[in-house]
């Protein structure tokens, strides 16, 4: 891919709140309701003529939620996301031939729901979530310790290697200060579709290891069931470990992902490394 020579002006603005529900707990700590946003906004010029729009103000995030402490031990939290929630259709024939189309794409900013989350604590060590919950896979981890979402997304969303929310069921369990597990049960299709026909759900696992200050070793995993049985299909499968040590004045992270039988097409695997840093 081509590198191309850009000029981009960033404009961040944080009202509120902060980027993501781990924040946004800790700023509700004390308080019974909360009302937040999260604005990123932009201009950029490119140099290639080649290249159209040259020149254009550009808008990547726009949260708008709201947080309400129920009860010491219930809490629930909703945020609604602008952005494109369309992308070109492509129709081919049995050869992979593309048809000439017409239809409508609609808005690139649709305002969707991206988060309803109720958790009940249950006791010390022990929550229960339910509703539309945010990806363990990466948005509750990798996505707040880069921090730089108004530069860029992480490797998994940038690709998208998998959803950011879905409709379902958790359970964490925080057995100390330096170890936390949960595993999830959701509907598999993301926050823009329905669930398929076939009620096939997926099934994740998520493991946290704080083994010293600042240092972070995760692990997810999850595996959905192909909803259409074919000799080219099968069940796929999401693997991604990520380490990260973070202080003050610098963080190195590093994180590897891979997607066995992509799309549900069978031997159809991709992987990705990432490595990011900051001083």
């Amino acid at each position: 891919m081509k590198s191309l020579p850009i000029i981009v002006l960033i404009f961040f603005f944080n009202l509120l709140a902060a980027q993501n529900n781990d924040t946004i707990i800790k700023q509700t700590a004390g308080k019974k309701s909360k009302i937040f946003c999260n604005l990123h906004t932009g201009f950029y010029h490119t140099f290639e003529g080649n290249i159209s729009p040259q020149t254009a103000f550009e808008f990547s995030t726009g949260l708008l939620g709201y947080s309400h402490n129920i009860s010491k031990n219930l809490k629930a939290v909703i945020i609604y996301d602008v952005t494109r929630t369309t992308n070109a259709i492509q129709v081919t024939d049995s050869t992979g031939t593309n048809f000439n189309i017409l239809y409508f794409e609609g808005s690139k900013y649709t305002a969707f729901l991206k988060m309803a989350e109720i958790d009940w604590k249950i006791n010390k060590s022990i929550t229960f979530s339910v509703g539309q919950l945010l990806n363990q896979q990466y948005l509750t981890v990798q996505d707040k310790f880069w921090g730089f979402r108004y530069i860029s997304t992480t490797f998994q969303e940038k690709y998208r290697y998998g959803m950011p929310a879905d409709f379902g069921a958790r359970l964490t369990f925080n057995l100390n200060d330096k170890l936390k597990y949960s595993i999830e049960a959701v509907n598999g299709e993301g926050p823009f579709q329905h669930q398929d026909d076939n009620s096939t759900f997926l099934i994740s696992s998520n493991l946290e290891l704080y083994p010293i200050k600042n240092l972070i070793v995760k692990l997810y995993m999850d595996r959905l069931p192909t909803s259409v049985k074919t000799q080219t299909s099968s069940d796929k499968s999401v693997f991604s470990g990520f380490i990260g040590y973070k202080n003050k004045k610098y963080m190195l992270a590093g994180e590897y992902n891979k997607v066995l039988n992509y799309k549900f097409i069978k031997d159809n695997n991709i992987s990705g490394l990432s490595v990011y840093a900051y001083y």
